[in-house]
């Protein structure tokens, strides 16, 4: 019977950033079992997008994906697009000839070149799949996407006061007038009615609001806008608009 390569391992698709950026030829160490008979190929069905596959011939660990496929990959000629599937068993039988593929891939100007180019982008603006400069993503997040094919990154932007966990406090000053709009907005924060609010003004310095930061500068924000005399408690190291 042959056998299958269905062994999952987390750490088997390192190996396919060794054969995109490194090129240390193949094949090398499997990072599941320590032997050297770690192999990867790539298939393109479109332009730069297609299939990557990594397994190790000794411990059978395998993974596959459909990904983005860099300018520089040729298909080799000896496989047959027909029998690539999710399982690695055909591609482990002809693992030395992809090895020798992949290899000479590796050693082409164009891959060269390109990891040359990789490696002196110190600003991660130059695409990792054909090479053309990237152009900044929308200001709500922190990416790139590169215009010839559409490739690029992401990282979702979090504002500092968004992940401050410190409960602060806004607390009500003296010398503040029992002005209608004083009283309405001390009526909102402190959540009391009018007349409580208004003795809450004579009676201060009281504690008027608890919360997190993005809630204190929207009630700050209310409170500096009329003037009403106020702090936070402890110092907050946010700007109130």
């Amino acid at each position: 019977m042959n056998e299958q390569h269905v062994n999952e391992c987390d750490e088997i698709d390192r190996i396919v950033d060794q054969a995109l950026f490194s090129g240390t030829p193949f094949p090398i160490v499997c990072p599941c079992c320590g032997s050297t008979s770690c192999h990867v190929y790539m298939h393109k069905h479109k332009e730069y997008h297609g299939g990557i596959w990594a397994w190790c011939s000794e411990c059978k660990s395998s993974a596959h994906m459909s990904a983005w496929i860099p300018i520089w990959w040729k298909n080799a000629p000896f496989i047959d697009e027909k029998r690539l599937c999710g399982s690695t068993d055909y591609l482990d039988s002809k693992s030395g000839e992809i090895d020798e593929w992949v290899n000479k891939l590796l050693k082409s100007e164009e891959a060269i070149l390109m990891r040359k180019r990789l490696e002196e982008d110190k600003e991660n603006v130059i695409c990792v799949i054909c090479g053309t400069e990237m152009i900044p993503l929308e200001k709500s997040s922190w990416g790139m996407i590169c215009p010839n094919c559409n490739w690029g990154w992401v990282t979702t932007r979090f504002d500092p006061i968004d992940t401050d966990m410190t409960d602060y406090r806004i607390i009500l000053q003296p010398g503040n007038a029992a002005r209608i709009e004083s009283i309405r907005i001390v009526s909102h924060l402190a959540n009391v009615n009018y007349i409580q609010a208004k003795k809450l003004i004579e009676a201060a310095p009281v504690k008027l609001f608890e919360g997190k930061a993005r809630d204190i500068v929207i009630a700050a924000a209310e409170m500096k806008a009329q003037n009403i005399n106020h702090m936070i408690q402890p110092d907050f190291p946010y700007d109130i608009d």
